[in-house]
């Protein structure tokens, strides 16, 4: 009994450092307790250290709720310097972003060496908050605010747009389990809505990372705590939501009880700007996380996909209900754009004709639905706004006069980053044309799109000189250039099938509609030529789409860029599942470029879902003829063999 007799006095020493928590010795403050921003800076060592200012400019940055979960987290590290661990962190991230949040932590933490005082936790929070602010400085994602949107105004009944908070509610419940396991991969694996948005070849969002992110995401370590309570799309966005799990319940009850007034806003705003008759039906489906994937805007690409269901992320949201509202009203403007507009302008141009209709649609897209809702700064300097018609000017210039490639990209890209030069110009515009030409002249660029918004533009500044001065006019050489690609398309056919595609929610009548009226246009070519290419869009955005592959059939040699409106319009079929309208249309593909890969394996994959396994081994074993280092060919190709060819 002896020998044992030393250890009640250690285990009552170790008792005694059980009740003193690492916080009360290093810190002089209990981060343990449910304590309140005033708590903080009015204690004794926040007066005494000078960090009064330090602190309260911190709960500018983050709720009290945020602030506990952040010191409290800071103070279980075994040093404050170990934040220098969030490099591997970060590393354990899959995003897009991952390299940039790297580079602000690392930029913040270059110089950090704190020791384990009350003035040292408070720096490191600082050091956190900045790197935060770095990357997502809007706007504060929580500030506990009630939802307060009102509708008073006359509402579209002839609009109607649905929402489905299943997806996030499926993700929420994952994420207040503690651990992942065999219960909860049964339930993702049976959930129809998160079945819905997992993409295959996504490196950002797929089953197989979402079942990863969502383990992390219950990582409790303090640098993981911390570095998802920083990141609102850590993780695939699960880590913030994991973080905010009794913020995000009343989001989605709020959301839910609010709808009627979410969706009424976002309908009445949009039918001030679209034109009589235009109606929407949009269904919104609500997650948490990155499920809203976008590549960088490193380059310019023809807008955003139509959809069949818009998505929203909750994640970088939060319990800001004005900003979801003009979020989804921006996001529904492109939703109801592609839902009326005949988009063929994408079919008619070539060389840097295409690349000048590619940027005024970025410049006409982002800079309405920016003034229509906005998101971005508002009240931008004029001194700014001058900046942004030069660069715009700049950039078109060099286009039209064929400056070099990696001039034009660089001045092209400096437009769509940063802070968003050609939005923030076509807000202008937008705002312009309204005040001096009224609401009627932005509904007519609604309705014929980016070539029309920019003439009425130079209507604009034409008709007030005084308000709108050089600095904010196009280059004459940039006039010239819109005049002559709006005489491309003839207004009168063109409004004639955008009406058709707006007046008939049931469709079928349509193909005949067309057939009517075909005889009006035979006689002269040009006319022929701009019917069949508009009714064949009209008819493809319909859903008709043998009928719509005629139309095109009958103008696809005529066109500019053949070669790439084949390759187009074949995925659009392909897209929407009508596989042999997309190997006839992509047939022309292989005719216009024989010497390629491409063609032959797009044709070869629509033979493989129409089950023509023997004209797909064909077309399989050209393109790998053609590229024999083709991974997707090679693997189609065992495909097609294991189906007996």
């Amino acid at each position: 009994m002896k020998k044992f007799s030393k250890y009640p006095a250690f285990l009552f020493f170790l008792f005694l450092l059980a009740r003193i928590s690492p916080a009360q010795i290093n810190y002089e403050f209990d981060f343990n307790k449910k304590w309140e921003w005033f708590d903080l800076y009015s204690s004794e060592p926040a007066i005494s250290n000078g960090l009064i200012k330090h602190i309260q400019a911190l709960s500018e940055d983050w709720t009290v709720e945020e602030g506990r979960t952040l010191f409290r987290n800071l103070a279980k590290l075994d040093s404050l310097n170990e934040l220098h661990n969030l490099q591997k962190v970060i590393d354990t991230d899959s995003n897009a972003g991952k390299n940039l949040w790297k580079h602000y932590t690392a930029r913040e933490l270059k110089y950090f060496n704190e020791p384990q005082t009350f003035r040292g936790i408070i720096t490191a929070a600082i050091v956190v908050s900045k790197i935060r602010k770095s990357i997502f400085p809007d706007r504060k994602i929580f500030a506990n605010r009630n939802f307060y949107i009102k509708i008073t105004d006359k509402i579209d009944t002839s609009s109607h747009i649905s929402f489905n908070l299943n997806g996030a509610a499926d993700i929420y419940n994952l994420c207040i389990t503690n651990d992942v396991t065999e219960k909860e991969i049964a339930f993702i694996d049976t959930s129809s809505v998160l079945k819905s948005v997992f993409r295959k070849k996504s490196p950002y969002f797929n089953r197989d990372l979402f079942v990863a992110f969502l383990k992390l995401s219950k990582n409790k370590q303090p640098l993981y705590e911390i570095y998802k309570l920083m990141n609102p799309y850590s993780y695939g966005g699960l880590g913030f939501t994991a973080a905010h799990l009794p913020e995000f319940r009343n989001v989605i009850s709020s959301v839910n009880k609010y709808q009627q007034n979410l969706k009424f806003y976002s309908i009445n705003l949009l039918s001030q700007f679209f034109p009589v008759g235009a109606w929407l039906e949009a269904n919104v489906f609500f997650f948490f996380g990155n499920v809203e994937e976008k590549s960088a805007k490193t380059s310019l690409s023809h807008g955003e996909e139509y959809q069949e269901k818009l998505l929203v992320n909750l994640a970088t949201i939060g319990d800001d209900y004005e900003y979801l509202a003009k979020y989804m009203t921006r996001r529904l403007f492109i939703y109801e754009k592609y839902n009326t507009q005949l988009d063929i302008f994408p079919y008619i141009f070539s060389d840097e004709d295409t690349l000048i209709y590619q940027l005024m649609n970025e410049v006409y897209e982002g800079g309405i639905s920016n003034y229509m809702a906005p998101i971005l700064e508002e009240n931008r300097p004029l001194s700014l706004m001058e900046i942004d018609f030069y660069h715009f000017k700049s950039t078109t210039s060099a286009i039209l006069f064929k400056k070099k490639k990696n001039v034009i990209d660089s001045l092209l890209k400096a437009g769509l980053e940063g802070r968003f030069l050609f939005y923030t110009m076509g807000a202008q515009m937008a705002y312009s044309i309204d005040r001096t030409l009224g609401r009627t002249a932005l509904t007519e660029a609604l309705i014929y799109g980016p070539l029309e918004f920019f003439k009425i533009y130079i209507d604009a500044y034409e008709t007030d000189k005084k308000q709108i001065t050089d600095k904010f006019r196009f280059n004459s050489d940039m006039e010239k250039k819109i005049y002559s690609m709006r005489k491309k398309v003839p207004k009168e056919i063109y409004k004639m099938m955008f009406d058709m595609n707006v007046k008939y929610r049931d469709p079928a009548p349509i193909p005949g509609e067309l057939e009517k009226l075909k005889k009006n246009y035979m006689e002269d070519k040009e006319d022929s030529f701009y019917f069949y290419l508009i009714g064949g869009q009209l008819l493809f955005d319909n859903d008709f789409y043998a009928k719509s592959l005629g139309y095109f059939e009958k103008v696809l040699n005529e066109l500019p860029d053949k070669n790439y409106v084949a390759r187009k319009l074949g995925m659009a079929y392909y897209g929407k599942g009508a596989y042999e309208q997309a190997a006839a249309m992509l047939g022309y593909y292989v005719r216009y470029s024989p010497l390629s890969a491409d063609p032959y394996l797009l044709r070869g994959k629509s033979y493989f879902m129409l089950k023509q396994y023997g004209n797909a081994k064909t077309d399989f074993e050209k393109a790998l003829q053609l590229n024999p280092a083709g991974d997707e060919a090679k693997q189609l190709l065992e495909q097609v063999k294991e189906n007996g060819f």
